[in-house]
């Protein structure tokens, strides 16, 4: 870094240093200042009151009779099993293999005694049998 850079970075590193010092001085000022909201008695008493009806209601129904179950269902028969259609089975396909047989080998196969010109089929000799 060249000494020109060096003194315009270092002031705005102050400049921020200074303004993060600001700001923290008057969150905290905000912070001390506040005070609690002041609540009236009444509206106190009012929500007391309100949560003893509530859990006098949730007792009352604690100790009463705990709801009715739904009926057990009869149980399965043997007959009822057998009318029951089976369950599916997937069975996966064999795999189909594809043979292709070629004579001759790649070894056998020598560019520099091998005419281009005479080949047929239209093959330009880039594809898999060279």
């Amino acid at each position: 870094m060249r000494r020109k850079h060096a003194l315009p970075i270092a002031l705005l590193l102050g400049a921020a240093a200074a303004a993060v010092l600001v700001a923290v001085g008057r969150t905290v000022a905000l912070g001390a200042s506040a005070t609690p909201a002041a609540v009236p008695q009444a509206r106190i008493a009012e929500r007391e009151r309100a949560l003893d009806r509530y859990e006098a209601q949730l007792k009352r129904e604690l100790e009463g009779q705990p709801p009715k179950l739904p009926a057990v269902p009869e149980r399965v028969s043997s007959e009822t099993r057998a009318a029951a259609p089976p369950p599916v089975v997937y069975v996966r396909p064999k795999p189909v293999i594809v043979t292709t047989h070629r004579s001759g080998s790649d070894d056998d196969y020598d560019r520099e005694d091998h005419d281009d010109s005479q080949q047929q089929g239209g093959d330009d000799g880039a594809g898999w049998d060279d």
